[in-house]
């Protein structure tokens, strides 16, 4: 995968001429796409050019990308299925060794391995802090990866335009939304709006309602914040899990 193939709001994926040729339709159409072992279909439009040099899934492939975690790198096998429905295709996941904790790798299995989660790449988790976090995110089971904010001087310091940056390896992993908008924050049974923020088309803030989270949550520098995306929610929906410094 590519980044044109995953990244939000339009991405593609591009079907070879000789593949196309040998499993498409003739005509422009939506085909299915499948899961091995998973209920659920996705039906993408396939797109047929007229100069011919170019085929592609659109529409629904954007829903495909979001709903199995597709990355920059993982390998999507389509494999045309014999008999049934015309045009199926049951597609294969191969994830990438993308580094999710420092140290592990992504797992598609669906084992009992521990749940992902992304630190950002100018923090560092001490050991112990490593094992308290990863006891938590294993006991969260958030079905998309968690992200490990370490409170800075930046996030819940005196200054009044408190800011946290989202990495953007998270971002693209989650599928956050390419235009600034609000996002809802769950935290001890409250809720907190504040502002998502794109900078650049690659930095995602959290601004806004964030100092007011802050500060009815006593949040000091040295705190971790995890923060885990809710799916299916009508709005866009974070649940932070705070660990306070005195438990390192």
């Amino acid at each position: 995968m590519q980044k044109s193939h995953v990244q939000a709001p339009a991405p593609y994926l591009a079907i070879s001429k000789e593949y196309a040729f040998a499993h498409f339709p003739n005509e422009t159409t939506s085909v299915t796409l499948q899961r091995p072992g998973k209920s659920k279909k996705w039906n993408p439009r396939f797109y047929k050019r007229k100069h011919r040099s170019m085929y592609m899934l659109r529409g629904q492939w954007l829903d495909f990308v979001r709903d199995n975690h597709v990355l920059k790198g993982d390998i999507c096998v389509l494999i045309p299925m014999k008999g049934g429905r015309k045009f199926t295709f049951t597609v294969h996941l191969l994830r990438a060794t993308a580094t999710l904790s420092r140290g592990k790798e992504r797992n598609d299995s669906g084992g009992p391995s521990k749940p992902p989660y992304f630190v950002p790449c100018k923090s560092r988790l001490s050991k112990y802090q490593k094992k308290i976090v990863e006891r938590k995110v294993q006991a969260i089971q958030s079905e998309v990866p968690i992200y490990v904010a370490i409170m800075r001087k930046s996030s819940v310091g005196a200054s009044k335009g408190l800011t946290l940056e989202l990495g953007s390896r998270y971002a693209t992993s989650v599928h956050l939304p390419a235009r600034g908008q609000t996002v809802v924050l769950q935290c001890r049974k409250n809720i907190w709006e504040a502002k998502m923020v794109i900078h650049s088309s690659k930095r995602w803030y959290l601004n806004g309602g964030w100092s007011k989270f802050v500060r009815d949550n006593d949040l000091r520098i040295g705190d971790i914040c995890l923060f885990e995306l809710k799916k299916n929610e009508r709005k866009l929906t974070m649940m932070v899990h705070i660990i306070s410094r005195e438990q390192f």
